[in-house]
């Protein structure tokens, strides 16, 4: 899956196409667009706004642009995203210049439409919005760290029958959990469970532990919910980072944005898949709709999976064998899984915005040992709730966001008699309450930008293991589930900060800590 951004460089004049009904600078649309460096932030906003835009290479150079949010004319989004930057623009119909100084707003548009430009760099993003790699967006290749980024025309391409597939060829990561448990624990360069990496669903942090024969941390997140996924591949300065030293994983799923086309007050997406090897059903049903400033978002997904057939091509190892028959059923690979989502939006200014968000996920599965015998039978519900506030007005000084958010994980598990032992219930569960604060900063210095990233989380697990023997001579082995799965609480707060100065198009140095 490897998507083309090809930049083209030109030093003629360009021809402005005439914008569409409704493409005009005037009209109210729907912006996110992040900080971020100027020369990879025209693309976004010419995408949101429908307008053309034209930049002169000279003027990106070591330019970054404040972030822009929420409902407003293109003109209005614009000057917000350039403010405190010196960069001028100058509108015409469906066109905007974007030059230094004074000379973006006088230049003049023949009556063919075409405008003179100095030397200009057009990037033009391949098919289904891919800018790079899995549909990594331009800031990956700009930013001095390992990160890699799935976008939703990635996810569609590799149609993963689990959330595990997702992570299929990105380098460093791996995910080691078994294939009878839909839940994933990602490995980041050898670093695995208890918290080594941490994962997240929508800014809530995914603390889930079951201690036993396999991976013991467990995120439960439907693919077909997905829009986008984050790896940070290193100890970072962030939200959701406290207590790890491996990196972070984000997901974040589907929201208003994602199914609203611009000029649109509402939009859906079905989703339907079925296959061979008991590729039984997967499916996906979104609506979003917007109304003045507020909006809402709904989906629910459904899949029926069977155990899968292992094929005849190659060979097994021995102690995979009993498991993994030749060209025969893996036994207990199949499974039944309900997700869904509730978001509502509220535009409170076009600086303030406030979301409230519910994930849910539910699914039954089985898992055994290699033998098919001592027999698991699991029921995991996942329930995910967000409230999160952003604030970013025309002040270079202040990018907040703000969020607090719970989360709750069970396992009742049904686990079989075995040949020494009786059969028990066990329910494991974790509820975890937290937020966070973060605010950016940006100055001119000498000599360059400084950005200040500096904020706060913190969380509480409340943890705790039942189970009931049926036979009456097991009343005493109940510790073997609560001893290595607890019951009982930790908390963690943890502030941290970050300053980045840069210099230039080539040099940028940058300095954080966390306590």
């Amino acid at each position: 899956m490897v998507a083309v951004a090809a930049p083209v460089t030109a030093a003629m004049a360009q021809t402005a196409a005439p914008a569409p009904a409704g493409q005009t600078a005037g009209a109210l649309r729907s912006f996110d667009i992040p900080a971020q460096p100027l020369s990879s932030a025209v693309g976004t906003f010419s995408r949101q706004s429908g307008l053309q835009v034209t930049l002169a290479s000279a003027t990106a150079r070591g330019v970054t642009v404040q972030a822009v949010k929420g409902s407003m004319s293109a003109e209005q989004a614009l000057t917000r995203m350039l403010q405190g930057t010196g960069v001028q623009f100058r509108m015409s119909g469906g066109t905007v210049v974007i030059g230094q100084g004074p000379a973006a707003r006088a230049t003049a548009v023949a009556d063919d439409g075409s405008i003179p430009l100095d030397e200009v760099t057009v990037a033009a993003d391949g098919a289904g919005g891919h800018a790079g790699y899995q549909g990594a967006p331009n800031w990956i290749y700009e930013t001095p760290a390992s990160v890699s980024f799935i976008s939703r025309a990635a996810m569609q391409e590799v149609m993963p029958r689990e959330a595990s597939d997702l992570f299929d060829g990105m380098a460093g990561v791996n995910v080691a959990s078994p294939p009878q448990n839909p839940g994933i624990s990602v490995n980041v360069r050898g670093l695995q469970d208890q918290n080594r990496v941490t994962m997240s669903i929508d800014g809530a942090r995914q603390n889930y532990q079951q201690s036993g024969h396999n991976s013991t941390s467990y995120a439960y997140v439907d693919p077909l919910l997905l829009r986008e996924v984050e790896v940070e591949k290193n100890a970072t300065v962030g939200v959701g980072a406290g207590g790890t030293h491996g990196g972070v994983v984000m997901f974040r799923t589907l929201s208003a944005d994602d199914l609203i086309k611009p000029g649109r007050s509402w939009g859906g997406e079905i989703d339907v898949t079925t296959g061979t090897n008991e590729y039984q059903f997967y499916g996906l049903a979104a609506v979003a709709g917007r109304m003045g400033k507020v909006d809402a978002t709904f989906a629910v997904t459904q899949k029926e999976l069977g155990a899968y057939s292992v094929g005849t091509n190659g060979t097994l190892a021995p102690s995979v064998n009993a498991q993994y028959v030749e060209d025969q059923n893996a036994v207990f690979t199949g499974g039944t899984l309900w997700s869904g989502l509730a978001k509502f939006g509220w535009d409170i200014t076009d600086e303030q915005r406030l979301e409230l968000g519910l994930v849910v996920y539910d699914t039954e599965f089985t898992t055994s040992t290699s033998e098919g015998g001592y027999v698991n039978n699991n029921h995991v519900r996942n329930l995910t709730g967000t409230l999160t506030y952003t604030y970013q007005p025309d002040n270079a000084l202040i990018d907040l966001k703000a969020q607090v958010w719970a989360n709750q994980t069970e396992n009742q598990q049904y686990r079989t008699a075995r040949t020494t032992y009786g059969a028990f219930d066990v329910d494991y569960k974790l509820n975890t309450y937290g937020g966070s604060i973060v605010n950016t900063s940006n100055f001119k210095v000498p000599y360059g930008n400084l950005s200040l990233f500096y904020g706060a989380e913190g969380f509480l697990d409340d943890a705790s293991t039942n189970s009931v023997n049926y036979d009456a001579d097991d009343t005493l082995t109940n510790w073997w589930y609560s001893g290595t799965n607890p019951s009982g609480e930790r908390w963690m707060v943890t502030p941290f900060g970050k300053a980045t100065f840069t210099h230039g198009g080539w040099l940028e140095i940058s300095a954080g800590g966390r306590y």
